[in-house]
């Protein structure tokens, strides 16, 4: 009788804790990991840091960024993507392996759809650049100038095949009808270096990169991937007002959850990302970074990255990309 007794006040206190977590009265109540799946530097990180303080702020624990690099991003979003799906291990990343691994790379050890979206963080525009000399000075006289000698304009990308830079080219590429040579960096770096010093013509990278050298006169930025102009470079056209409507190109930053994580869980963690990015410090590290900040609902988000999943899933498997 009392072993009986002893069993159920031990399954009640399970079931107490279970529901406890399901409701996310007690989240969170210890140490939060934000998995980068690239390694340390660069806009990434910057971006992770700064969620990290506003939500150990908010919620008065710790919250750890842990940069695990590898594989186009594809280690790091593993190890969240296996961890227990409790609220305390995040994956905060460019949207890169959420929508391009999939359809790049063979034998991902996670399954992109089943990640759960959190939150929606910012996006930066794509531009095309070209080096200081080069002839054009808009897309409609870039694309005739391409066209006018097929294959001998080399370009750059900012992590070589299947990375965001390269694919934006081919969709370019696709859309204008011209076919031009890939050169791969590891990169924005070596591939904007390489641009200055002449021995790539063009290249399609995030504004970050390039903007100071497009003021400069070291390059030339003569479109903006978005549908509106940029407030760094009023004028400078988007390709839309070249007729090409359907470019708009962003590198995105959200957050994502593993598979089954507790819907109250993971709505608090929205509504602390999007009270995050409306702090001012926030905001105006943003800007520096020519971030556009977008936050909004987990629905929103994650329409935003199905539509996205969709359109780079058909580029990708027309320009039969893969790398490995």
């Amino acid at each position: 009788m009392i072993v009986r007794v002893f069993s159920l006040l031990i399954a009640a206190c399970v079931m107490s804790v279970s529901a406890s977590a399901q409701s996310g009265d007690n989240y969170p109540n210890r140490t939060i990991t934000m998995v980068l799946p690239y390694p340390a530097g660069g806009s990434s990180f910057v971006i992770a840091q700064l969620i990290g303080e506003q939500l150990r702020a908010k919620f008065g624990q710790p919250v750890v960024v842990d940069t695990r690099g590898g594989a186009g991003g594809s280690i790091g979003t593993t190890a969240v993507a296996r961890a227990d799906p409790d609220g305390y291990t995040l994956l905060i990343t460019p949207l890169a392996p959420i929508i391009y691994n999939p359809f790049t790379r063979k034998n991902l050890g996670y399954d992109a759809t089943a990640l759960e979206r959190v939150a929606d963080i910012a996006v930066t525009p794509y531009v095309l650049a070209v080096r200081s000399d080069f002839p054009a000075t808009n897309v409609r006289e870039f694309i005739a100038y391409a066209k006018a000698q097929p294959g001998k304009l080399n370009y750059g990308s900012n992590g070589g095949v299947g990375s965001g830079g390269h694919l934006a080219t081919l969709l370019f590429e696709q859309a204008s009808g011209i076919k031009q040579v890939h050169v791969p960096y590891a990169g924005s770096a070596p591939a904007v270096t390489a641009m200055t010093g002449g021995q790539i013509d063009f290249l399609i990278d995030n504004i970050g990169p390039l903007l100071a050298l497009h003021r400069d006169g070291r390059v030339k930025i003569i479109a903006v991937a978005d549908n509106k102009r940029a407030p760094e470079l009023p004028d400078v056209p988007t390709f839309s007002e070249f007729g090409m409507t359907d470019f708009a190109i962003y590198s995105a930053f959200g957050i994502f959850a593993p598979p089954k994580t507790p819907k109250p869980i993971l709505d608090k963690l929205n509504a602390a990302v999007n009270e995050a990015i409306t702090v001012e410090s926030v905001r105006a590290k943003f800007t520096d970074l020519n971030l556009r900040i977008r936050g909004g609902s987990r629905e929103a988000f994650a329409d935003f990255v199905a539509g996205e999943y969709q359109r780079w899933g058909r580029i990708i498997r027309e320009a039969n990309v893969v790398v490995d």
